[in-house]
């Protein structure tokens, strides 16, 4: 009877796993925000955790769009200051 642990994979075959899991992951991507604005799925993808460069990576754009569209959206959502001390 085998052991529970005696199935190990192997580094060549983990590699191959992870592409393939990442060219997965880039598809439902693509298909996920086929018809959406590339700033509603920078919005989405970064609620959901992805950092700016995986989200570039999959929406076929830059880090650094990706970082500008953050940081106008942060600045969105600060209150505005009026001066007033009412």
């Amino acid at each position: 009877m085998p052991s529970k642990n005696s199935y190990q994979v192997r580094p060549a075959e983990n590699e191959k796993i992870e592409a393939f899991a990442n060219e997965l992951i880039l598809l439902l991507a693509t298909i996920a925000f086929k018809d959406v604005p590339q700033g509603e799925a920078i919005d989405s993808l970064t609620r959901r955790g992805f950092s700016p460069k995986r989200i570039a990576e999959l929406l076929g754009t830059t880090g650094n769009s990706v970082r500008v569209r953050r940081s106008k959206k942060k600045k969105q959502k600060k209150p505005q200051r009026n001066g007033n001390n009412d």
